[in-house]
């Protein structure tokens, strides 16, 4: 080590705040006992010595700090690592065509040389202790470094001073300045936007049936055709709003998750007739410049257009539902900045027919599309999945996309506005196809059902008839209602009801099995206590219900009897006919119904939930209304 470094940091040490703060408490002590009498002369004589070094230690610190303060040149610490920098983004903020430029020095020569310029302008700069003279509003650039640690460095230059972050505030200077000025004005941000786009070709783009109705070939040569109509800085618009684009028009990489190795094309416009943004970007980096060019500005505003297919019988047919959800719609927009003047249907058309596996039920599957007008598009407050079409029309509200409809006997008994997280398509696999049948059957169970709403009093006397227990005057539980034993399972037709479940907290009617019938279960292959040697020993009691008892409900019920079920799963002795089961607890089916539906012979009830729907439908057989399903669906 040479004695200048080593003088360095010895001076280093010596003027360092733990030294100031030894001294310090070594000053209040040495003069506690200097000034006390009863201490011995040759002890304060000591002492006072080391009160006097004491202070002229802080006199030539005071010294030292004004000679050489933040007035004076000082070679402060440096900021920015040029070699540690993954990207620097510098933007231009108060003028009117503010520009952005991201400086990626791992993969640009050029652009490492200006990263490198721009660190050494910032580490010259001496500190300035003038902090009350940043002002915020008067910033010209903003420089933002981020580092391979993941640590990240904000430059402000001001007119009059630069904000570095959190190091303090740095007198601007001419090379500052110029430095960002050149960074800005450089061509290449210009430069490689240009180049992809005269390149592009249609076989370079990875997923071009993300790109709405546009084709790859369309774009590539709506792309290369746009080159020839850059703008300069001056002719951009000041205010450029996004109202239509495509996003990921990917070209390196892979399309279905964006990482630092994708390349990909962002092209969007907005109102302003003719103008197009186009922007290059590959993991951080990003570069754009403006077009003004018709046929790409075309493309990409009618991107998310569709053929507009109705069928006027078949809207003829369920005008009254549809037209209540365009004007609801309405309704609820009347509020908006858009100022709507009304609505129009785009769209309606079957594409898909199925049927749901019971005899003489199919469903009908419509596209169902309607826009909102308005005279200012400009002015629209844009919520949720909202859009601009083409057009200058607002789509994509609730209940646009698909409208569903099932049959039953060639009636309409149900229909449902299928959810914004649903949109079936022709191009489905056949697994697909079958998950979107049955997620259509789910939203129409839940769906508007056709008929008459029941009233309050007709709800209130089904809860009675549905009720899980019986209860005395006093409200005191006498007994389980047989009802209940319906709702311990879902089903879609009666005949496919849990056995086992049904018959877990069936009241019984009284019946005892005997020690031979306890000797003989040990050989039903259901049963599960075979090693218990007596009744007295069970572990939970035996229920004894005869077939003739359980027939009995399950008609009175449902119009059916155990010959329509599955009961295997149930220990049933022959020579008894009786089935024979195992419950300790108490947990009986439980339905309450929210509200219902009659139409003609068949009654739906609802339990709604904030999470789910429950469904019970009844049937009129001639002999009474009777249970046909039980299911549940979520919400």
């Amino acid at each position: 080590m040479s004695t200048g470094l080593f003088f360095d940091k010895l001076l280093t040490a010596y003027l360092s705040r733990g030294m100031m703060l030894y001294t310090a408490i070594l000053l209040v002590l040495c003069a506690v006992v200097f000034f006390n009498r009863k201490t011995p002369k040759k002890r304060r004589i000591f002492c006072g010595a080391v009160v006097t070094y004491c202070i002229l230690y802080f006199v030539v610190v005071f010294v030292l700090g004004f000679l050489f303060s933040s007035n004076h040149e000082s070679a402060p610490p440096a900021l920015v690592s040029a070699d540690s920098v993954v990207y620097a983004e510098v933007r231009e903020m108060q003028k009117e065509n503010a520009k952005e430029v991201t400086l990626y020095p791992n993969e640009n020569p050029a652009h490492e040389e200006l990263v490198s310029a721009l660190a050494s302008a910032l580490n010259a700069m001496p500190p300035c202790e003038n902090e009350e003279a940043y002002d915020k509003n008067a910033a010209i650039y903003d420089i933002v470094f981020e580092f391979e640690n993941g640590l990240a460095c904000n430059a402000t230059i001001c007119e009059n001073l630069t904000h570095v972050q959190p190091d303090g505030l740095f007198e601007t200077t001419e090379e500052l300045i110029a430095v960002c000025e050149t960074a800005l004005t450089s061509p290449d941000a210009i430069l490689d936007v240009v180049s992809y786009m005269k390149s592009v070709s249609a076989s370079d783009f990875k997923e071009p049936k993300e790109y709405g109705n546009v084709n790859d070939l369309e774009l590539a040569d709506a792309l290369n055709g746009a080159v020839e109509h850059l703008m300069s800085g001056d002719d951009v618009p000041s205010a450029f709003a996004d109202q239509w684009s495509i996003r990921w028009a990917f070209l390196e990489g892979d399309p279905t998750g964006v990482t630092n190795k994708d390349l990909y094309l962002r092209i969007s416009c907005g109102l302003t007739e003719n103008v197009v943004q186009v922007g290059v970007h590959k993991g951080r980096q990003g570069n754009s410049a403006f077009f003004e060019d018709a046929t790409l500005y075309q493309l990409v505003r009618h991107s998310r257009d569709y053929e507009e297919i109705i069928d006027t019988d078949a809207y003829e047919q369920f005008k009254s539902i549809l037209d209540k959800q365009m004007d609801d719609t309405f309704a609820l927009m009347s509020d908006n900045p858009g100022k709507f003047t009304g609505y129009e249907l785009t769209r309606f058309h079957k594409i898909l027919e199925f049927e749901d596996g019971t005899e003489g039920t199919f469903v009908e599957l419509y596209n169902f599309d309607y826009a909102l007008l308005t005279d200012s598009p400009e002015d629209v407050g844009w919520a949720g999945g909202m859009y601009l079409d083409g057009d200058l029309r607002v789509q994509g509200f609730n209940g646009g996309g698909q409208f569903a409809v099932k049959y039953q006997d060639e009636k309409v008994v149900s229909t449902a506005f299928m959810g914004n997280d649903f949109f079936y398509d022709d191009a489905f696999s056949d697994e697909d196809k079958d998950w979107a049948q049955e997620h259509i059957l789910s939203a129409l169970l839940i769906g508007e059902v056709s008929g008459v709403p029941l009233t309050a009093d007709q709800i209130e006397r089904a809860n009675e008839a549905l009720a899980s227990v019986i209860r005395d005057k006093q409200d005191n539980i006498i007994g389980v209602n047989p009802i209940s034993c319906f709702f311990t399972s879902l089903y879609d037709d009666v005949r496919e009801l849990d056995f086992e479940e049904f018959l877990r907290y069936c009241p019984g009617d009284g019946s005892q099995e005997t020690s031979a019938e306890f000797e003989a279960l040990k050989s039903v292959d259901v049963w599960p206590f075979d090693w218990v040697e007596t009744p007295e020993k069970m572990p939970v009691p035996i229920h004894k219900y005869p077939a003739k008892y359980i027939d009995s409900i399950l008609n009175e019920y449902a119009g059916i009897t155990t010959k329509d079920l599955d009961t295997s799963r149930v220990a049933y002795l022959e020579e008894y006919d009786a089935y024979y089961n195992y419950t300790s607890d108490f947990g009986p089916g439980m339905f309450t119904c929210t509200r219902g539906v009659i139409d003609g012979d068949i009654v739906t009830l609802y339990n709604e939930s904030t999470s789910r729907t429950t469904i019970l439908i009844l049937k009129n057989s001639g002999a009474g209304y009777k249970i046909s399903s039980f299911q549940s669906v979520e919400r």
